[in-house]
C-alpha cells in the first residue's frame, strides 16, 4: 500500500530542513547579489527539498531494522511497519525525478553535479555500517546544497561556495557526532561505526568542538573572498558564540541538553546565518 503524503512528511522530518535550507538560500543570495528570478528560486527550493527528502527516506529505509531495536527510535514509522518499503518506493522515484528535473532545468553545472549528489545520498545510509566517517559523509551531503545553489546562479563553482560548503560539512559533522552520543551504547552493541561508539564521549566532544571551531572561520573566509561587509562578519562572530554555548550544553551529556543543542541551537545558527546574509546583501 502506498504511504500517505502526511506519513512521508513525518518520515522525512521536514522541520529538520531548517538545518540545510538557510545555507542554500544564503549561497544563492551571495551568488546573485540579491534575489534571483522567481523560476530559479523555485527550482533551487525544489531541488533542495527533493534531495533532502530522498536522502532521509533512504536513511529510514535502510535503518528500519536498527530503528526497531533502538528504544530511542522504535517509534519511527518504518520501524513500526506503518510505512513499508513498497509504500515508500513511489516517493523515492518522485524525489529522484524531481531532483533530476531541477538539475537539468537550471544549467549544465547543476546537471553535472547530479551524479555526485546521488552517490552521497545513497552512500550515507550505508556508511555507518562500515566506517567512522559516516558523520563526515552526512556533512558532505549537506555541503553540496550551498555549492549547488551557487552553481544554479553562476553556472560555475569557485572558492566562495566551496568555503561555505566545507564550513557546512564540518558544522553538520560536528552536531551529528553530538547527536550520536545518545546512541553510543546501542551503536557499540550493534557494531556500528559511529565516532562516539569507537572513541567514547569525551574524545567525540573534543573532535566535534574542533569541527565547530573551524566552521565560522571558513564562513568568515567565504565572506572575505565574496567582499561582504561588517553585518556579515558580526553575524558570523555571533554564530561562533552560539556554537560555544552548544558545546557547553553538550558536555552536560543529558538527553535534554543534547536535544536542545542539536535542534534548537543548530536551527538558530542556520537561520541566523540566513538573516545575516539577507541583511548584508539586501540592506
Amino acid at each position: 500500500m502506498i504511504a500517505k503524503p502526511i506519513q512521508i512528511l513525518r518520515l522525512v522530518k521536514m522541520r529538520h530542513a531548517l538545518f540545510g535550507l538557510p545555507f542554500t538560500l544564503s549561497s544563492m543570495l551571495i551568488a546573485a547579489n540579491g534575489i534571483p528570478e522567481v523560476e530559479t528560486l523555485l527550482l533551487i527550493l525544489l531541488a533542495f527539498l527533493c534531495g533532502r527528502s530522498l536522502g532521509m527516506s533512504l536513511n529510514r529505509l535502510w535503518d528500519r531494522g536498527l530503528d526497531a531495536r533502538n528504544p530511542r527510535t522504535e517509534h519511527r514509522l518504518m520501524a513500526k511497519g506503518e510505512v513499508s518499503p513498497m509504500g515508500l518506493l513511489p516517493y523515492l522515484l518522485l524525489f529522484s525525478l524531481g531532483l533530476i528535473y531541477c538539475g537539468f532545468a537550471l544549467n549544465e553545472t547543476t546537471f553535472l553535479l547530479l551524479p555526485l549528489c546521488f552517490l552521497f545520498l545513497i552512500l550515507y545510509p550505508l556508511a555507518k555500517r562500515v566506517t567512522i566517517f559516516a558523520h563526515l559523509i552526512l556533512g558532505l551531503v549537506l555541503s553540496l546544497a550551498p555549492i549547488g545553489a551557487w552553481a544554479a546562479i553562476r553556472n560555475s563553482i569557485d572558492l566562495v561556495p566551496i568555503l561555505l560548503g566545507v564550513g557546512v560539512l564540518l558544522w553538520v559533522s560536528g552536531f551529528d557526532i553530538i547527536y550520536a552520543l545518545q546512541d553510543e551504547v546501542f551503536d557499540r552493541k550493534e557494531g556500528l561505526y559511529s565516532i562516539p561508539a569507537r572513541f567514547g564521549s569525551r574524545t567525540s566532544l573534543v573532535l566535534a568542538g574542533c569541527f565547530h571551531l573551524l566552521s565560522p572561520i571558513l564562513w568568515a573566509c567565504a565572506g572575505f573572498f565574496a567582499s561582504l561587509g561588517p553585518i556579515y562578519f558580526t553575524g558570523v562572530s555571533i554564530i561562533g558564540l552560539v556554537l560555544i554555548f552548544e558545546h557547553i550544553l553538550a558536555w552536560k551529556r543529558t538527553t535534554q541538553s543534547l536535544g536542545f543543542a542539536f535542534f534548537q541551537l543548530n536551527t538558530l545558527i542556520s537561520m541566523g546565518f540566513l538573516a545575516t546574509v539577507t541583511a548584508e546583501i539586501l540592506i
